[in-house]
């Protein structure tokens, strides 16, 4: 972990927002204390005068905050950290924001929901701190220490995961418990499995990562962990799956596979023109594969064709969202908008295609066809949302939850399915 200073001891240069939002309580001065040094009010003057706009926040009293502005000079902004929407306005501005304070949870939260800089500075400390407020930091002490490991394994993008559940969703099989236990069982094996990809990815990137506006806040290139410490915690995730496999052994296989694929689209394949997104696509068969395995049920040819087109149509419309960024990855001057968007064309038709096959043939209901509508639904709306709104379209897995008719369509979806398939309709 990087050494932190405290607040007054912040170089100037180290902040790149436009706007800061400075925490008072630890960071300005110890917890509910009730003036500010002239070293503090020193420091304020010196951001302002680099031609930063300085806010006050706290989550103690808001009387409390806004002395501390006035005597500083400074704006307030009253709402409670990290979630008040009092914040909301700094996330249509277009600038770069920086948040500085002493706690993880609070103020780091703040600017991960902000897509802000986050500086952590030491905690002030007073005789006069609560019980509770120590027993507080001490939390944040933790969450804080573990926090750059979270974001370095990047549990969110486990939803991916979730796909090894298809096949024994799709063979009426979840209801088995031991099916369903080993099913569970493979996708915490590939999830770690991509955790340590992940962090690999990182330590091959770092460099590159920092002239990122984005992916320069992740812990390796925000040298919020050192090199070393990121390759033991990959090596630890590595041996617990070594370990899983064992449970489940024809399962090392395609986590093999997936791991060398990885390994060699980050340092070659990712740099070649169509090669990119195919082998993307082609990891996506490798979840359904494993779900097959585990779950001890063959899979469809149509269902795999359309994972394929499907994933191949969602990493190709990510492709064209990073068209119209300024930082953007390499590949894409190889790329024109007018390829990519043929591309996203005739793999979402094969997708629906495949889909419609295999809804029609696939089962005994002839009404399962009919649960192509919420494909196409979902799919069109993606589509939509790549070209109006590119930077939701970024990612595109978390815009599931974010756009409520694309995950109405799912989960409508997944009711008609799993009543089709589950109470025999």
């Amino acid at each position: 972990m990087k050494q932190r200073e405290f607040f007054v001891d912040l170089p100037v240069d180290r902040i790149r927002g436009l706007k800061v939002i400075l925490d008072v309580d630890g960071t300005i001065t110890p917890d509910r204390q009730g003036s500010i040094t002239p070293e503090a009010v020193a420091k304020i003057e010196e951001i302002k005068k680099a031609g930063h706009r300085v806010f006050i926040s706290s989550n103690g009293s808001p009387k409390h905050a806004e002395a501390f502005a006035q005597r500083a000079g400074v704006e307030t902004i009253i709402g409670k950290k990290p979630f008040s929407a009092a914040f909301n306005k700094y996330l249509s501005t277009g600038e770069l924001v920086t948040v500085i304070g002493d706690k993880g949870i609070t103020d780091g939260l703040l600017a991960r929901r902000l897509g802000a800089d986050f500086i952590h500075v030491r905690r002030l400390t007073s005789a006069q701190d609560s019980v509770m407020a120590q027993i507080s930091y001490g939390i944040d002490f933790f969450v804080s220490q573990s926090l750059p490991f979270v974001l370095l394994a990047r549990p969110w993008q486990w939803i991916k995961n979730l796909l090894i559940f298809a096949p024994i969703f799709f063979a009426g099989n979840i209801l088995s418990t031991p099916a369903l236990g080993r099913t569970a069982l493979a996708f915490c094996i590939f999830s770690f499995a991509a955790s340590a990809v992940y962090i690999i990815n990182d330590l091959f990137d770092r460099e590159t990562d920092m002239l990122h506006p984005k992916k320069s806040r992740r812990p390796l290139a925000a040298k919020d962990l050192s090199p070393r410490a990121a390759l033991l915690f990959a090596s630890l995730i590595i041996g617990l799956d070594l370990y899983l496999v064992t449970w489940i052994p024809w399962l090392g296989v395609p986590i093999f596979l997936y791991i060398i694929f990885n390994l060699i689209y980050s340092r070659w394949l990712k740099h070649v023109a169509i090669i990119d997104v195919t082998m993307i696509a082609a990891f996506y068969i490798l979840r359904i594969i494993a779900g097959g395995i585990a779950a001890g049920v063959p899979l469809s040819p149509w269902i795999t064709l359309c994972t394929f087109f499907g994933a191949l149509f969602i990493v190709i419309g990510k492709r064209r969202a990073e068209m119209d960024q300024k930082s953007r990855r390499a590949v894409l001057e190889k790329y024109s908008c007018q390829a990519l968007d043929f591309m996203l064309a005739i793999s979402a038709s094969i997708a629906i295609i495949s889909y419609g096959i295999w809804s029609s043939v696939g089962h005994a209901s002839i009404y399962l066809v009919y649960s192509t509508i919420f494909v196409v639904i979902a799919l069109l709306r993606l589509l939509n949302r790549i070209y109006i709104s590119p930077q939701s379209a970024e990612s595109p897995d978390m815009l599931v939850f974010k756009d409520y008719w694309i995950l109405g369509s799912f989960i409508s979806w997944a009711l008609f399915v799993f009543f089709i398939f589950y109470l025999s309709l």
